[in-house]
């Protein structure tokens, strides 16, 4: 998402969100595109440039591609002219894959001189630099998301019914403690708190949640209180499968399934 502030990434659920009730304007246009770049529009969109050299322009090319070849730069770099967005992949500061906004005519090179000529040129050209995007993301589902939500509210109620009164009070505590090894406690809460998905694929997601589950169990548990693993066994049996394939299981000490 865009605004004065910038852009970054938002949840799933927050993106369907923002689409219209109304027929005439909730409609949703899909686009394809390779996915290497989707990967640099990601980037892009998602992390600041790699800043140029103090008083290079990068926006001349003579400027440009000389230094990007004698760097033997690997990377990708944005071209935005007259506010059509393009790329160029790089490896060893040469230009191996390019996805132009300009009609296909002519080659590459060519088309990519076009873009830095000024004639029929009316806004700023800007040049910006990244090292190499990382694969796409894969975001959590949001029914993943809201099962974890149950299951730690189902843990806490169930610590407080073997005596535990302050079980909220410790499960927030633990949270507060694992946030910054795991910002994606930080859409979570045992207070009722709304709060939106965090922005996280499964994996991250898991690895939050478990951390936090272990911390609750091992915390909690009282001298007479049936092993931790029963207690888990117990509410996570309904959704196991959902929970097993996502991961949970295999980020715990001991043997669910």
């Amino acid at each position: 998402m865009s605004d004065p502030e910038g852009s970054r990434a938002i949840p799933i659920a927050s993106a369907l969100e923002k689409v219209p009730h109304e027929p005439e304007y909730g409609e949703c246009c899909f686009h394809e595109a390779a996915t290497e770049e989707l990967a640099c529009i990601f980037a892009s969109r998602t992390a600041a440039p790699d800043p140029w050299p103090s008083g290079m322009n990068a926006s001349d090319a003579t400027v440009l591609f000389p230094y990007l070849a004698s760097t033997t730069f690997d990377g990708f770099i944005e071209i935005v002219a007259d506010d059509h967005v393009n790329y160029l992949v790089l490896q060893n500061g040469a230009v191996s894959r390019a996805f132009l906004a300009t009609p296909a005519l002519g080659t590459v090179i060519e088309r990519v001189a076009k873009l830095f000529s000024r004639e029929g040129r009316v806004g700023e050209l800007r040049v910006s630099r990244w090292a190499p995007p990382r694969a796409l993301p894969v975001q959590a589902p949001h029914a993943l998301v809201q099962a974890y939500r149950e299951l730690v509210c189902a843990l806490v109620s169930r610590v407080a019914d073997r005596g535990q009164e302050d079980a909220p009070t410790l499960a927030e505590r633990a949270r507060q403690m694992l946030v910054t090894t795991h910002p994606v406690l930080d859409a979570f809460s045992v207070s009722g708190r709304t709060a939106a998905d965090p922005v996280a694929d499964t994996r991250e997601l898991t690895r939050g949640v478990a951390a936090w589950i272990r911390e609750v169990l091992w915390t909690a548990k009282g001298p007479d209180d049936a092993p931790p693993e029963d207690l888990f066994r117990e509410l996570t049996y309904e959704r196991r499968h959902i929970f097993q394939s996502a991961g949970l299981f295999d980020e715990m000490p001991w043997k669910v399934v």
